[in-house]
């Protein structure tokens, strides 16, 4: 049996306490605890990014694993400081990469971070890629009645349809709030990285709060959204 490739988060994971200490060694920077309790709180951070962008449909994410992974590298910043370490020069080149990284720790490829980790973050980007240029499409819950017509405006706009509730992960979906399955829907869609726009007949401040707590993202009038679906889901060009 073919073994499943290893995962951006187990692959960014595994790399970053290697990455750290191998970069510290060339500088003469001797690991103390506390740089060491640093690299473990960044490890963690980075663990906690990853998960959360595993869980974002590819088309939502807005931050790629390199740069989750300079992110978390602060602790270990925060650590240096701390230590008294003296930060080395930067050139304009490393300023520029990020501004807080007064060590210049923030690697400018995943090439820099094993081989298992760049060849993750490959597959990363095709899948990226993929998820970009594949007609995107709308997750729907409404009445049969009110189908039609959305279906036929998402068209227009772009997007293919997928009728709620589906196995098949979405970017974005919409919701009648008036639909029995609606709060099982907005929660479970939302937990996922889905965007989630609800609508109703005349939803009020009660109803809103309440639908953005269960995770939508916009919460609005079904004439106002039956007017214009382009308001809300842009145009694909």
């Amino acid at each position: 049996m073919t073994e499943p490739e290893p995962s951006i988060r187990s692959t960014f994971v595994a790399s970053y306490p290697r990455y750290v200490a191998s970069l510290l060694s060339e500088r003469g920077v001797q690991v103390d605890q506390i740089i060491a309790d640093g690299i473990v709180e960044g490890v963690a951070v980075l663990d906690g990014l990853l998960t959360s962008l595993e869980r974002t449909a590819p088309a939502l994410q807005r931050h790629s694993p390199l740069e989750l992974f300079r992110e978390a590298l602060r602790p270990v910043g925060h650590a240096l400081d701390v230590s008294g370490v003296s930060p080395p020069a930067r050139d304009d080149q490393q300023r520029s990469l990020i501004s807080w990284d007064r060590y210049a720790l923030s690697p400018a490829s995943p090439q820099l971070l094993g081989v298992e980790a760049y060849e993750s973050h490959l597959r990363w980007g095709v899948a990226k890629a993929r998820a970009l240029v594949q007609t995107p499409t709308v997750g729907l819950l409404c009445s049969e009645a009110d189908a039609e017509m959305l279906i036929s405006e998402f068209s227009t706009v772009g997007y293919g349809v997928l009728r709620l509730p589906a196995r098949e992960p979405v970017s974005v979906a919409v919701v009648d709030i008036a639909h029995s399955l609606a709060d099982d829907t907005i929660r479970a869609l939302a937990a996922a990285g889905s965007r989630v726009i609800a609508f109703g007949l005349d939803p009020d401040d009660m109803v809103e709060v309440r639908t953005r707590a269960l995770g939508a993202h916009a919460i609005v009038s079904r004439t106002a959204f039956f007017s214009d679906v382009s308001t809300y889901l842009p145009t694909i060009t």
